[in-house]
């Protein structure tokens, strides 16, 4: 991103935005792909310094924008992903979790960006969840219960509760979080209609012999904000 300034940075991150969108509505999901993986890794190299000085807000702005196209860039390996004939178990759970990952994203981001066309890639990602569903059933889940003694925010690191900070904003380029810390798992139980629809647990994770699931997911470790990319599954 060199000698970029922040205007020439969103301009052409929303450019490439829109030239994603038009790939994916042509079934091209490796072009739309390259163009949303182009547009991470410059909202990274900005937040990274790249050559470019940005201010407080425009580096939060930056941030956003990266989200976004890190959402785009998953939703094209996920729509490539679903029309293939044979995935191996740990593509399916993969492709499962990718598609979480760009709901969870395109949803925070609807409200921060305008005139990005948004809801129209939060409903193609629901068409893929359709889709998902038709192939895979509609899954079992833990429902895993949290005893959580305190929370650290991930700005300042004091007690979440005192801090000045708001979870799920973004300052100087930086996501606010809320930071578990003493925290044990009391009890999981399995729903069909879970909190959390990460912790889906897949039937070939069951062991016949021991009559009991070899791995059960109460944790997962996707962030909003991780715009390093997983690669293709």
């Amino acid at each position: 991103m060199n000698d970029l300034t922040y205007t020439q940075l969103r301009t052409v991150v929303n450019d490439a935005m829109r030239s994603c969108l038009r790939s994916l509505d042509v079934g091209e999901t490796r072009q739309a792909r390259l163009i949303a993986a182009t547009a991470v890794d410059l909202c990274r190299d900005g937040l990274n310094g790249g050559g470019t000085n940005l201010s407080s807000e425009e580096r939060s702005k930056t941030l956003i924008r990266g989200i976004l196209a890190a959402a785009c860039r998953d939703l094209s390996d996920c729509d490539d992903m679903i029309g293939q004939t044979l995935l191996e178990d740990s593509q399916v759970e993969s492709l499962w979790n990718r598609l979480l990952g760009c709901l969870e994203r395109l949803e925070y981001v609807r409200d921060r960006l305008q005139g990005m066309a948004v809801d129209q890639l939060i409903e193609r990602v629901g068409r893929l969840r359709e889709r998902f569903d038709q192939r895979f059933g509609a899954g079992l889940y833990a429902n895993p219960e949290f005893v959580i003694r305190r929370e650290l925010c991930s700005i300042c690191q004091d007690d979440f509760r005192r801090c000045i900070h708001r979870d799920g904003t973004v300052y100087d380029g930086v996501l606010c979080k809320r930071i578990p810390r003493d925290a044990s798992v009391r009890s999981v139980s399995f729903l069909k209609q879970p909190i959390d629809l990460r912790c889906r647990v897949w039937p070939w994770r069951w062991d016949q012999q021991s009559r009991q699931y070899s791995f059960v997911p109460v944790l997962d470790s996707f962030r909003l904000d991780d715009l390093s990319d997983p690669g293709p599954s």
